[in-house]
């Protein structure tokens, strides 16, 4: 499914942490759109790694699925940053934590 997607679409209402599922869309390179719990503890910023709405407000969800439909740039923008929004989560940066806190501890 993932391969064929022209966007993937979450409208969570709750959750906690990571979302695995958009993640993995991420890393398929595919245009998200999610609300603010959606996206929560990602690091993402709206408008680059994802369209980003809230919950709270339905027709700005549809429009924002519309305009990924329609507008091929901000699809382009979206898909290209796409690998970006997962950065937070890379083995160099994991690296670079875990160094982080054999310093302190090392300190």
């Amino acid at each position: 499914y993932f391969t064929t997607a022209k966007a993937f679409v979450a409208p969570l209402r709750y959750g906690a942490g990571v979302k695995g599922k958009i993640g993995q869309a991420l890393e398929y390179q595919i245009p998200v759109i999610s609300t603010t719990i959606g996206v929560e503890g990602m690091k993402l910023k709206p408008n680059v790694n994802a369209l980003v709405v809230k919950i709270s407000d339905p027709e700005a969800f549809a429009k924002n699925i519309l305009e990924i439909y329609t507008n091929e740039e901000k699809w382009n923008n979206l898909h290209k940053n796409s690998e970006d929004g997962l950065s937070y989560f890379s083995i160099k940066k994991q690296e670079e934590n875990i160094k982080e806190i054999f310093e302190y501890l090392i300190k």
